[in-house]
């Protein structure tokens, strides 16, 4: 199997992927239409019109935009071309439509509060508030992903790296294009709160659901704020963390050439037939021996045998009939002709004679050793400044990948021993992914902690809360352990594939906790805010009005139960729904890629779905829990201290 062909064939795996990015668009705007439509309609009360289904479309089209983008600026700087780029724009398409959904929620949700003419000056003034709302929550997805990205590339392979870089570039271009172009289409094209043409029913309909949604909303809130309640959810969520590390200690390493090739492709037979008729009964070790020293001293060449004859006595070692060795038939022709070339070398006088090297390579049956051996062609040209041999290996265990790791180590250790001799190297074609064994475990960890750090100190800068960064910090970590934990429950190994999500999954795993938690902190700062100052008659009185009774609806104090409840309802209530939309449109974006007959596609959707799922699982769930208690928590402190003063 040459290089040039696995090439192709990964690159042919790779290009596969891309009709699946019209089916994705596809599902993607309409689930996009559908559920803007159905919040814009039946939570807001507000007409079905064509703008908003155009805004729909053009939250699926700006990430293609930045996917070509980026693609294009990479590729013209010289970065080449790698298969695994292909998943780039289904990532890139999941987080920008999470962010066209805060943005389109954001300003439907204001427009219900507006009671002031729609004119330019209140229409740029909605648009303030709207990126006021959702641009730091955005910018912590952007940078969180980028950051992720960035790391990777800075520690993984070369492939990881490309794929990693690809993802960074595209993910900028995103949030480029959000703050710019998608603002810009919003601006113009977002659509009043005009009910005109509504049918009573319809009314009816709004009415009811608005009703429905507020009072389950309402109940949720009350209910996971019960000590009792959030106290047992943290405790199942306890038990699952122990589940997925019980999972994350039992994943091990598994590398098969195998995994990037599609199911058609003649690799897959080829690859499968080496692996069973072939390396279980012939797997050759190459050594190369740079300094070979002088080969007419007799003690030299000894330790030149003693060295192949370490190896031939290794455990899984064919032995003798497989090895190459030129120095066996060498050391024979010595022996056999000694008289000869003695004699050759008393008449050396008479005319140059040819070195022993040179006069064992002329006879027919010995040639072939030209082609183990390297001469000094410029100072010494009868000097062997190189030569290579060969030895076999056997046994069914080596068709595990694992195996033949552990047999490339205990080559090195037999030829460490005389490197200083000879200074001789090991070859083995499958080296490279040998290697990786050992480096993908300890790289993949330094990679997700080194991530998981960054991004919890990006999340400080828009969230001052210490315990809240924790929490968003704690899940955030928790989601992508999960991930791999049960990953490897369902018999998923590690390989490059899965260290490149492993990346992913922390820059995934942090959008919705923080878009829920930065919510929960504003609600809190607003409070905080309005309780010390009073606003301008000049600011948004039509607009956030409605937000202001809200949230100062109840006692200023942040310390009483009131008060939380209040808080997370303004969060729920601001990106309950958005992150919703965000986390079943992402498992949308990834379905086709689990009807690809590809092992990297299909890792890529089950490994997104289960980020997702469990992102919005701690989001909505475990993250409220959590506040709840370190609510309760504080506030019983603080009571206690109070009475003792």
């Amino acid at each position: 199997m040459s290089q040039t062909v696995v090439e192709s064939e990964i690159v042919r795996a790779g290009l596969s992927l891309q009709p699946f990015l019209i089916v994705g668009f596809v599902i993607m705007s309409i689930f996009c239409t559908v559920t803007t439509m159905f919040s814009a309609v039946y939570l807001y009360s507000q007409k079905a019109t064509f703008n908003k289904v155009a805004l729909s479309i053009i939250a699926c089209v700006t990430p293609f935009m930045a996917c070509g983008t980026a693609m294009g600026i990479l590729f013209f700087c010289g970065v080449t071309f790698s298969p695994i780029m292909c998943i780039t724009p289904f990532l890139v398409l999941a987080i920008s439509v999470d962010d066209s959904f805060l943005m389109l929620h954001a300003w439907n949700r204001l427009e219900s509060w507006r009671t002031a003419p729609l004119d330019r000056p209140m229409r740029e003034h909605m648009m303030g508030e709207v990126l006021v709302e959702t641009g730091p929550a955005i910018s912590i997805s952007a940078f969180t992903n980028m950051l992720a990205f960035t790391i990777g590339a800075l520690t993984s392979p070369p492939e990881i790296r490309i794929f990693c870089y690809g993802n960074a570039a595209a993910i900028f271009m995103d949030m480029f294009y959000q703050a710019t172009f998608y603002t810009a289409c919003m601006t113009l094209l977002a659509d009043t709160k005009d009910t005109n043409g509504v049918s009573e029913k319809t009314k009816r309909i709004q009415d009811k659901m608005s009703n429905v949604v507020g009072r389950f909303l309402k109940w949720y809130v009350s209910a996971i704020s019960n000590v009792f309640v959030s106290t047992g959810i943290v405790l199942i969520w306890a038990i699952f963390i122990g589940f997925a590390v019980l999972g994350l200690i039992r994943l091990r390493v598994e590398l098969r050439p195998s995994k990037f090739f599609l199911k058609d492709s003649p690799m897959l037979y080829m690859d499968n037939m080496r692996t069973n008729e072939i390396v279980p009964y012939y797997t050759p070790v190459h050594v190369i021996v740079n300094h070979p020293g002088d080969l007419k001293n007799d003690s030299n060449v000894e330790r030149l045998i003693e060295l192949k004859e370490k190896l031939e006595h290794m455990p899984n070692a064919i032995g003798a009939p497989s090895t190459k060795f030129f120095l066996d038939d060498f050391v024979q022709y010595r022996s056999a002709f000694v008289e000869e070339i003695e004699m050759d070398v008393e008449e050396k006088d008479s005319a140059p004679t040819k070195s022993e090297i040179e006069q064992f390579l002329e006879w027919p049956e010995f040639s072939f050793w030209r082609g183990f051996l390297r001469f000094d062609n410029e100072t010494h040209p009868q000097n062997v400044t190189k030569f290579m041999f060969t030895t076999g290996f056997h046994g069914q265990d080596l068709k595990d990948w694992n195996k033949r790791g552990l047999l490339l180590k205990s080559w090195r250790g037999a030829v460490e021993e005389f490197q200083k001799d000879f200074n001789a190297t090991v070859f083995t074609e499958d080296a490279f992914f040998l290697d990786m064994i050992d480096s993908i475990p300890t790289v993949t960890w330094q990679t997700t902690l080194a991530t998981f750090v960054f991004v919890s100190l990006v999340c400080f800068l828009f969230i001052s809360d210490i315990l809240t960064v924790i929490i968003v910090s704690v899940a955030t970590l928790v989601t992508s352990v999960g991930v791999f934990g049960y990953l490897s429950l369902l018999g998923v190994t590690l390989d490059p594939v899965i260290m490149s999500i492993a990346i992913m999954c922390i820059g995934f795993s942090v959008d919705i906790p923080a878009h829920v938690a930065f919510h929960f902190y504003a609600a809190k700062a607003k409070k905080h805010a309005s309780s010390h100052s009073q606003p301008s008659p000049h600011q948004v009185s039509d607009v956030t009005s409605h937000s202001t009774s809200t949230t100062s609806s109840t006692d200023s104090s942040i310390s009483t139960p009131n008060s939380f409840e209040t808080n997370l309802t303004f969060a729920l209530a601001s990106v309950g729904f958005p992150v919703i939309q965000a986390g079943v449109s992402t498992d949308f974006c990834a379905l086709p890629l689990g009807f690809m007959e590809l092992y990297m596609a299909k890792m890529f959707a089950l490994s997104l779905t289960l980020c997702v799922s469990l992102s919005l699982i701690h989001g909505l769930i475990v993250i409220p829990a959590l506040l709840s208690v370190q609510h309760h928590i504080v506030h019983g402190v603080k009571r206690l201290f109070s009475k003792g003063n």
